[in-house]
Formats: C-alpha cells, structure tokens, sequence
C-alpha cells in the first residue's frame, strides 16, 4: 500500500507573497509493501443537529491516517463520543470584489490531514436546518 500527500500551506499578507507568516511545503510518502493495509472510505450525510454519528471503520481496526473534507461544517471526535469536539469548517468564498484568487471564487471545503492512531471517529451537524455531507477515509491494518 502507497499513500502520498503533497502539501502546500503558505500565509503571506500581501498579494506578491513577499511577506510571509509561514510557508510549509510537507510530503508524506508511506511505502510498505509488506503491509497490507485497508482502506475504509465514504461520504457521510449528517441529518441537522444530528450528533455523534459514528464512522463505520469496517475492517480497519486502528487507523494511521485520516483525510476528511468537508463541504459544510461539521464537529469531529476522535477516539470517543465524549472527546472534545473539533470543528472543520469550509472556507466561505470572497466578496467579488475582494477576490484575489480564482480559488477565491468558490467555497472551499473543510480540510483534515491526520497522521496518528485513530481507532474510531464519531461527526455531529451542528446546524439545525441543513444536512451536511463530509468525505472520510481511514487507512490502517486489521489486527
């Protein structure tokens, strides 16, 4: 199993990209091919207010990487219903006049990028009139 992130995180407070608050570039390049690892994957429909909606692992018993993209918000807990809850919240787009970017034109999704053991994920919708729908993969190995 390969898994490959490339990642480009930069804040610059000016158009030219001079002045930058930080500029990280990370790729991760997981390669074992003695691992057989599982993937569990899916898109995941939160009816509103509805509250700590497990995610089926199916046979990945512990995960080391979690991706989740989010096109409304929704609160994330790891590990137990009764852990913190995390929001992941979608990048509104731009006033057109305020657009700098043709990234900037549209809603951008909620992004986690997540290395480290998981071993169950439970999502909630905070809102109380709108379904929200988020993308969840889990990678890891049954024991």
């Amino acid at each position: 199993m390969r898994i490959f992130i490339d990642l480009h995180a930069l804040a610059s407070f000016d158009l030219d990209q001079l002045q930058k608050a930080f500029d990280q570039h990370i790729t991760i390049d997981d390669t074992d091919p003695g691992t057989a690892a599982l993937v569990q994957s899916g898109v995941v429909n939160l009816a509103a207010s509805a509250t700590s909606v497990q995610f089926p692992f199916g046979s990945v018993t512990s995960a080391s990487l979690l991706v989740i993209v989010a096109d409304q918000e929704v609160l994330v807990q790891l590990d137990s219903n009764t852990a913190p809850s995390v929001p992941v919240r979608p990048v509104p787009a731009a006033l057109a006049a305020a657009v700098t970017s043709v990234y900037q034109r549209a809603t951008q999704p909620g992004l986690v990028v997540w290395r480290g053991k998981v071993t169950s994920l439970f999502l909630s919708n905070p809102n109380v009139s709108v379904v929200a729908q988020a993308f969840v993969a889990v990678v890891g190995n049954a024991t």
